[in-house]
């Protein structure tokens, strides 16, 4: 058990996403208290059947709305291709007088991820940024990053819904 308990101020457990951490028994989780407007991650170990405690990794993602149309919904965890996980999610507390949604990610500097950079990849009107899809892709000796969400453009209806892609080109390069 990573995180336990459920109620309306706090209920771990929202949208968990994992990666395998290739030739261990390790894998990296992450999952939103959505009450809490929190996202944590962990590691656990599935041989020694134990995982480390959680510990937040974005303190204000989400504005307490535990609706499907919420902070959170539909996020994507993948391996890098440095083998490093890299966490896409939506988040609806951009700062004030600024856009409702933001596609955000947890870039991880390490396999277990005790070292990360929080970026926002993307804003727009409320909704922007929700079931993301993450890809990874080779060009010329060039890793892109590409990010596939939705955006709702400030209505939940299906009329408003619009599919976007997002590319970014990565840090780390192969020589």
């Amino acid at each position: 058990v990573v995180a336990h308990g459920g109620s309306v101020y706090k209920n771990p457990g929202a949208w968990v996403r994992m990666v395998f951490l290739p030739g261990s028994s390790k894998l990296v989780l992450a999952f939103f208290d959505l009450p809490a407007g929190r996202l944590y991650m962990a590691t656990c170990d599935t041989l020694a059947k134990r995982c480390s405690p959680p510990w937040v990794v974005d303190a204000n993602c989400a504005q307490g709305d535990v609706s499907d149309y919420g902070a959170g919904g539909f996020p994507d965890m993948r391996l890098s291709p440095e083998g490093l996980p890299v966490l896409a999610y939506f988040s609806d507390t951009a700062p004030s007088g600024a856009a409702d949604g933001q596609l955000r990610a947890i870039l991880c500097r390490d396999p277990v991820c005790t070292v990360y950079d929080q970026a926002v990849l993307a804003s727009g009107r409320a909704g922007f940024g929700r079931d993301c899809s993450i890809d990874f892709t080779r060009s010329q000796g060039t890793w892109w990053m590409h990010v596939a969400f939705l955006d709702l453009q400030g209505q939940d209806t299906h009329a408003a819904m619009v599919a976007r892609l997002a590319t970014f080109r990565r840090a780390k390069q192969d020589a």
